[in-house]
């Protein structure tokens, strides 16, 4: 009974110094992995200053690019922004202006009026017809 408990523990240990190996060399395998990825990435470093220096400059001819493009943009929406002012104030100070807006105040007037007198006439005219109806009645 002993002899079988101790044969079973050396089983269990022998099992054991198996399994001990096979992680050993998973573990190894990992270690050399990591190595590998750490060397490639941090011996890159000057390559990845390269191409941060490549495209710092390449942004920078962009930028340039597109303030001269905003300078050109700005002058142009000055001189059509004076343009435009010009013309305003041209036709601002037009006689023909001038005497369209008036006749556009003297309508407004005489459509108020020819309201003014509609209303009045349909007043009289209601009136009239009541005063008829009462004295046919009569």
């Amino acid at each position: 009974m002993q002899k079988e408990s101790i044969q079973n523990d050396l089983t269990k240990v022998k099992n054991l110094e198996g399994r001990i190996q096979t992680d050993m060399a998973g573990t190894q395998t990992k270690m050399d992995d990591m190595q590998e990825d750490m060397d490639g990435k941090f011996n890159k470093t000057d390559d990845l200053k390269g191409d941060f220096n490549r495209e710092k400059q390449r942004m920078s001819l962009i930028k340039k690019f597109l303030n001269t493009y905003k300078n050109g943009l700005a002058k142009q929406i000055t001189y059509h922004a004076m343009k435009h002012d010009t013309k305003k104030n041209q036709i601002l100070q037009s006689e023909i202006y001038t005497r369209l807006n008036e006749m556009e105040k003297k309508l407004i007037q005489n459509e108020s009026s020819i309201y003014a007198i509609q209303q009045y006439l349909e007043v009289k005219g209601v009136e009239s017809n009541y005063q008829a109806q009462f004295t046919d009645c009569m």
